[in-house]
């Protein structure tokens, strides 16, 4: 006799019952995170006190009445009514397939053996798309590579106009990790001697020592591929280090209609910082630098 309890039985075999029932509370948990999620973020914008907020949030689950069952409050009809389907209902099967999708995936992922997850969707198509990619990714060069194969055409797309504030001050952050391996030095830094050749090249050969292995690079050196990679094309270790691509995306990112406001709630030693990367290239825009200077009190 199966045991209902236990997801293998006695003679060894799996109780479908089981795990039909536990994949089917788990994507409802992760549906209804999702939603007080969604509703956090706009509680947080719209709501004038906490109380209000935490109505918002309690409530982020319930469906929502239309126009057309508000109507027929005050006009009650006899007979037999049909079913009206709401539109949370539709949501919530969207956001069911989602999740659905986003755990196929993953798992696929790990059945190929691929450790680094910059290479779960490099087509998103919105910015929450981008924003959970990037949660997900847990070492912050492998969310910057994702970055640059996402590519900064379609990012200004996609975050133009609809990135918040928090996504892009994280990609600012992000467009600053490793500065002091750009050359970067604080302004009121004393001068330091310059290392030698072969002092720069120990220093990036660790500093790179323990970045994950990303999938293509995974899959090339498979049977002994490898030796057929274009060697014009940067390697990632190389776009980490490159200091005009991280100052083309924080021109770019100058350019968003949000970045005004961003910059208005964004650290000092974040601005500070990316001020410092723009100092690399003496090239880049002043109009640049200044933009993110607004920001730094004196």
């Amino acid at each position: 006799m199966s045991n209902t309890r236990s997801l293998v039985d006695s003679d060894g075999n799996i109780n479908a019952n089981y795990l039909t029932k536990e994949l089917q509370e788990a994507l409802e948990a992760d549906v209804k995170f999702k939603q007080t999620d969604n509703m956090k973020k706009r509680a947080v914008k719209t709501s004038t006190d906490y109380n209000e907020f935490k109505n918002m949030v309690a409530a982020a689950n319930l469906k929502k009445l239309t126009s057309k069952e508000v109507e027929s409050l005050s006009h009650v009809k006899k007979g037999w009514q049909k079913t009206v389907v709401h539109d949370s209902t539709a949501s919530a099967i969207i956001l069911t397939k989602e999740v659905e999708n986003d755990r196929i995936r993953t798992q696929n992922l790990e059945v190929k053996g691929v450790t680094a997850p910059a290479e779960v969707k490099l087509k998103p198509k919105s910015a929450m798309e981008v924003e959970r990619d990037l949660r997900r990714i847990p070492e912050e060069a492998d969310k910057l590579l994702y970055l640059y194969r996402v590519g900064l055409k379609r990012a200004k797309t996609l975050l133009a106009n609809g990135g918040d504030t928090d996504l892009l001050e994280q990609i600012v952050k992000l467009l600053t990790f490793r500065k002091a391996d750009l050359g970067c030095r604080p302004s009121n830094e004393t001068e330091k001697p310059q290392d030698t050749p072969e002092a720069s090249i120990d220093k990036v050969d660790t500093v790179f020592a323990n970045v994950a292995i990303t999938a293509s690079e995974d899959l090339t050196s498979v049977g002994g591929v490898k030796d057929n990679v274009d060697p014009t094309v940067p390697t990632p270790q190389e776009q980490l280090l490159d200091p005009k691509l991280r100052i083309k995306w924080l021109k770019a990112i100058s350019e968003f209609g949000k970045f005004d406001l961003m910059v208005q709630f964004s650290s000092q030693v974040l601005l500070k910082d990316v001020v410092e990367v723009l100092s690399v290239q003496p090239s880049a825009s002043t109009v640049v630098v200044a933009k993110y200077q607004k920001g730094i009190k004196l």
